[in-house]
C-alpha cells in the first residue's frame, strides 16, 4: 500500500490529502484493521532478482498470502526457488481469473462501468483496459459487453 501511494503522490503531486490519504483509509476499511502485514523481516540470504521488491515478497511470506498482483513479474522469479507460497499474477491474468470464478459479478460492474465510460470522451472500456496492458480482459468485458440491455440500462426511470 505504501508503494502504490508513493507512487500516486509522485504523478500527482498537487494532490490533497483527502485524495491520496482517503485512498488509504478506504483499503483499510474494505479490508479491515488487520489487512496491513506487520511484523515480517527481510531474509538477506536470499538472492533477489530486485532488491527494492525484496520487502514484498518476504511480507507476502510472512502473511501467509496467496496472491501477488504485481506488473513485475520477473522481479518474482528466484533463482533456487522453485515453489513460492503464493502466486504471482499481473493485472490482465487476475482480472481473468476474477471472471472465471464470478461472471455475474464481473458483468455487473462491467454494467457499471459502462455507464461510467460512456459519459466519457475518448477510449471505450476495452479501449482503455488494452491500453494499460489488459488485452485479454478486454476481450472478456467487451462480450460481457455485447450482453447487456443497452436501451433499459440508458432509458430514463418512470
Amino acid at each position: 500500500m505504501a508503494e502504490a501511494l508513493y507512487n500516486l503522490r509522485r504523478k500527482n503531486p498537487f494532490l490533497a490529502e483527502q485524495q491520496v490519504g482517503g485512498i488509504r483509509r478506504s483499503i483499510i476499511e474494505t479490508f479491515g484493521d488487520n489487512s496491513q502485514i506487520l511484523g515480517y523481516a527481510v531474509d538477506r540470504n536470499v538472492a533477489y532478482p530486485d532488491v527494492f521488491d525484496a520487502h514484498v515478497h518476504c511480507a507476502a511470506v510472512h502473511g501467509d498470502v496467496d496472491i501477488v498482483l504485481t506488473a513485475n513479474h520477473e522481479d518474482f522469479e528466484f533463482d533456487g526457488i522453485d515453489d513460492l507460497t503464493y502466486e504471482v499474477y499481473g493485472a490482465d491474468a487476475f482480472f481473468e481469473l476474477v471472471d472465471d470464478s464470478k461472471p455475474a459479478l464481473v458483468r455487473a460492474v462491467v454494467r457499471e462501468q459502462l455507464v461510467y465510460w460512456v459519459g466519457r470522451k475518448g477510449k471505450a472500456l476495452p479501449e482503455a483496459l488494452r491500453s494499460a496492458g489488459a488485452d485479454n480482459f478486454a476481450e472478456r468485458v467487451r462480450l460481457h459487453l455485447q450482453t447487456l440491455d443497452v436501451g433499459e440500462i440508458f432509458s430514463p426511470s418512470p
